[in-house]
């Protein structure tokens, strides 16, 4: 709509206002009253075309800031690194530990392709770690929760979840993108190879076609691995495994007790609840004798295997 076109509606039903105003005036008004309801009546109408105007500006300046962010991200996209799945099954076929930040816990339900790449990979003995939003953080907690009980009904999470943990972050915790994975997070980046070493990726999936365009053609799949290197990626590593030696063991002992203490003796539980506020497993004779205890109790004997592999990452290496 045009400014001409506004301003003349602002006129008419400035002249129809005044009108009404008049019909209702006493013919003995004096003519300060009369003055006083064309005043109102000009009033009205400045405000209306200011309003207007200022409507204008706030839309020419939104639609400045839309452009610019778009020049950003086109900018940004052209800089960064961006890996194709090929490249990305060479690094996980690479990697022991398989680090994933998430908010939604989403990325390998409804889809089997990334089901069966987890699954592959726990088969061969890899560790993964899912560092999720923390049960008070409201903002997500709902999906968390329910893709959360989702995930442990997956056959995978089934046969292998004692090679999986879970970890709460800080309700504080401000997630910037949805899902980071991090593949050998307790090794440094390898600068002679690509697939080796510490390495870090975000997922992009395209949801519409704007996304696709402002992708301008970069990669053919709507999957896309954007690089995470540097500085960046070694201080979101080292964040990271701070708070999981801060947090690891008693998140572990706690798993345990929730899972399989109907399995275990009172001389068993006793020891868990004895490790479950320390670091670190630093007495490795008492441990050889908590795990040996698992094998040869019949009660136990059955979840042995599980509880020993989720408790080996806390041993202390001497």
């Amino acid at each position: 709509m045009s400014r001409e076109i506004v301003i003349g509606f602002f006129a008419t039903l400035l002249m129809l206002v005044t009108a009404i105003l008049f019909n209702h005036v006493d013919e003995q008004a004096s003519i300060l009253e009369i003055s006083s309801i064309v005043g109102v009546s000009f009033v009205l109408f400045i405000a209306c075309v200011a309003t207007y105007h200022w409507y204008q500006v706030k839309i020419v300046s939104f639609k400045d800031f839309i452009t610019k962010i778009e020049h950003s991200v086109d900018r940004l996209l052209d800089k960064q690194r961006f890996i194709d799945q090929e490249i990305l099954n060479i690094i996980e076929r690479e990697a022991d530990i398989i680090w994933v930040i998430t908010t939604k816990l989403g990325t390998e339900l409804g889809d089997k392709e990334m089901e069966q790449s987890v699954e592959n990979n726990l088969k061969n003995s890899k560790e993964y770690i899912y560092f999720l939003p923390h049960q008070d953080n409201h903002h997500y907690s709902s999906i968390i929760e329910r893709n959360l009980s989702r995930f442990k009904d997956l056959d995978l999470f089934k046969k292998y979840g004692s090679q999986i943990s879970f970890i709460r972050l800080p309700a504080e915790t401000h997630f910037l993108l949805e899902e980071v994975v991090i593949y050998n997070p307790l090794k440094d980046e390898d600068e002679g190879s690509e697939t080796k070493g510490l390495n870090g990726f975000t997922y992009y999936e395209a949801s519409d076609d704007s996304d696709e365009q402002l992708l301008r053609g970069k990669m053919k799949s709507r999957k896309y691995h954007m690089k995470i290197e540097g500085d960046m990626l070694a201080f979101l590593r080292d964040r990271l495994l701070a708070y999981l030696k801060s947090v690891g063991l008693h998140n572990s002992v706690q798993r345990i007790l929730s899972d399989y203490s109907a399995s275990l003796n009172q001389v068993q539980l006793q020891y868990l609840a004895g490790i479950i506020n320390e670091k670190k497993i630093t007495d490795q004779k008492a441990h050889e004798i908590f795990l040996d205890s698992l094998s040869e109790n019949p009660q136990s004997k059955g979840v042995s295997k599980s509880i020993r592999t989720i408790l080996s990452r806390h041993v202390e290496v001497t």
